[in-house]
């Protein structure tokens, strides 16, 4: 920030429109401007304090506290300050106890007629809290305003935020299946998917190269674009299966269409999620035809592959752009809308690249497990397929162990911090992360309990954390861990801004907030989806001023990461 922390004495002089509307308040509320003017100066500083009040000396050894709430009438608060302040107060001293917050621990401040007729406010202060209470000040505010109508940040801050509040790295002009087609071309014998052996199964079904994928996908999307698949259009991908799952998207993508990837589903769950998104065809396991035939068609093969006697691949293929939307993933739950978050191309790569440019290149394989069209599943997949490497499938019972190839280096491997809480559970803890270059934990926050634990047993593997405010595959922001953060038991500090994510702290009436002062963390940028929310078939764009919102409480720090407090209160 380009404030300066000096304390100093500051006046600034009130003319104009801003006495105006003070003297309007008064007269419509029965009070004096001044004391309209103290309760806006003292709702702005409580704002920024530990526990939300104004703890307030008059000078005379008396000494209040008063509290705010964000719903408390703005007439009410003049006449709390009036009650409490009768006359005409000299300065307050008003004890500010945050430590985060940029305010010293007391500041003196006073509202006194000024010259031609105005209102003088003289605080000892910094500059930019002098500018932040007079902005409050010149807020037009109705008769019914209330304490969350007061602006926090004043423009300054809004400035200061605009300079850090993302970081700019250039968008890759490509898209995901170009990228996976790139090394197909390259390295066709490449192993793209590895499956966990199973008992009597040859190894060599259980591994998808880059080439058969390539061949596969590229044959299945011309099948799809015969049959009518448009530009745009939505087409479910059930992904129990990672090998398949991974030549259907691409197959989608090639197509032009928009994945709707889905684990195995129940009758009532596709009946929904095809109903919500609208998809006419659907990519599905044999064992699950019965389950989606009802709503959607599916390919003449069980497998999902073209008719023999097809023509070969369509020349128009690829019909993918990077700037469309490459995925709609949707998410329900009991009670809730369905909410839908659609995402392109350019999300997707940009997010990866920030990965890659965090961690280095996984240039051996991503080990992954659980569920393919969760959004670890998805984020490891195409983590893998962008550095050509290997997508190692753990199997549920399998151990977090990889056997290093000779001459190559070590797999890096990306959990939630859940199922990495879990594998490190059920393993020895001897032998956990053998082979490992690094982990990475991605969605929620991790506990310090769960980074202990890692260090402990692999003190030589890289442990990273991405926090996902909307629990999707697209992180919003990232940092390293170290065996020190395992004293956090959640860990506050979730990082810095994810490449081309713009990172806000929004108070109830949706406006940001400057560092120090908590608020809902919220977040929108190239990198990340924008929110849909879904109601009887119907998409509507999210109504907050930024797309995405975590339902997490934050505050940005002064070096601009971003700080965790706590979940947003319900209702």
């Amino acid at each position: 920030m380009s404030q300066s922390s000096d304390t100093d004495d500051h006046c600034r002089n009130l003319f104009g429109d801003c006495t105006r509307r003070l003297d309007a308040l008064a007269a419509r509320w029965n009070t004096t401007r001044t004391h309209v003017a103290l309760a806006v100066v003292l709702v702005t500083l409580s704002r920024q304090t530990a526990d939300g009040a104004a703890h307030v000396g008059t000078g005379g050894g008396r000494s209040l506290r008063l509290a705010f709430p964000p719903g408390l009438p703005l007439r009410e608060a003049a006449d709390r300050v009036a009650r409490h302040l009768p006359g005409a107060p000299g300065p307050l001293t008003v004890v500010t106890p945050n430590p985060e917050s940029d305010l010293p621990e007391r500041i003196e401040v006073e509202v006194a007629p000024g010259a031609d007729g105005g209102l003088a406010l003289r605080g000892t202060c910094a500059p930019r809290q002098m500018d932040r209470l007079v902005h409050a000040l010149r807020h037009p505010y109705g008769p019914g305003g209330t304490v969350r109508d007061v602006p926090v940040a004043c423009p300054a801050d809004e400035a200061d935020l605009r300079t850090w509040e993302h970081a700019p790295a250039p968008m890759p002009a490509t898209t995901l299946d170009r990228a996976f087609a790139r090394i197909a071309r390259a390295h066709p014998e490449r192993v793209a998917v590895r499956l966990p052996d199973a008992p009597g199964t040859p190894p060599p079904t259980r591994r998808l190269t880059y080439g058969r994928a390539e061949a596969e996908a590229s044959l299945l999307a011309s099948a799809l674009v015969r049959s009518g698949v448009q530009l745009g259009e939505p087409v479910i991908v059930e992904c129990e299966n990672p090998a398949r799952a991974a030549i259907d998207l691409l197959a989608v993508l090639r197509a032009g269409a928009v994945c709707v990837p889905v684990g195995r589903a129940s009758p009532e769950r596709a009946r929904q999620v095809a109903g919500l998104s609208g998809a006419r065809w659907a990519l599905c396991a044999p064992r699950s035809r019965a389950v989606w035939e009802r709503h959607c068609r599916l390919p003449a093969d069980p497998e999902g592959a073209p008719a023999r006697d097809e023509p070969a691949v369509e020349g128009c293929l690829p019909r993918s752009d990077f700037t469309e939307t490459a995925f709609l993933l949707v998410e329900d739950g009991p009670g809730l809308p369905v909410r839908a978050r659609l995402s392109a191309h350019t999300a997707w790569t940009s997010a990866i690249a920030a990965r890659i440019e965090r961690i280095g290149r996984a240039s051996t394989g991503v080990v992954a497990g659980g569920d393919p069209s969760s959004p670890a599943g998805l984020s490891a997949m195409w983590w893998a397929f962008a550095c050509g490497a290997t997508l190692r499938w753990l199997g549920s019972s399998d151990p977090l162990t990889v056997p290093r190839d000779t001459g190559a280096g070590p797999p890096d491997a990306l959990f939630p911090p859940e199922r990495y809480g879990r594998l490190l559970d059920a393993i020895d803890p001897d032998g956990c992360g053998e082979g490992i270059g690094a982990v990475v934990l991605t969605g929620s926050p991790c506990d310090g309990d769960l980074v202990k634990r890692h260090f402990a047993r692999s003190p030589g593997t890289r442990l990273l954390a991405e926090f996902s405010g909307d629990r999707g595959p697209l992180p919003w922001t990232a940092r390293e861990l170290t065996p020190a953060d395992a004293e956090c038991r959640l860990l506050p500090n979730a990082g810095r801004p994810s490449a081309n994510v713009r990172l806000r702290v929004l108070d109830e009436s949706g406006r940001s907030l400057p560092p120090g002062l908590i608020g809902e963390v919220c977040a929108d940028g190239g990198a990340l989806p924008y929110e849909l929310l879904l109601r009887d078939g119907a998409m509507a764009r999210s109504l907050t001023g930024h797309d995405l919102r975590s339902g997490r409480l934050g505050q940005l720090r002064a070096d601009g990461s971003l700080e965790l407090t706590g979940e947003l209160p319900l209702g």
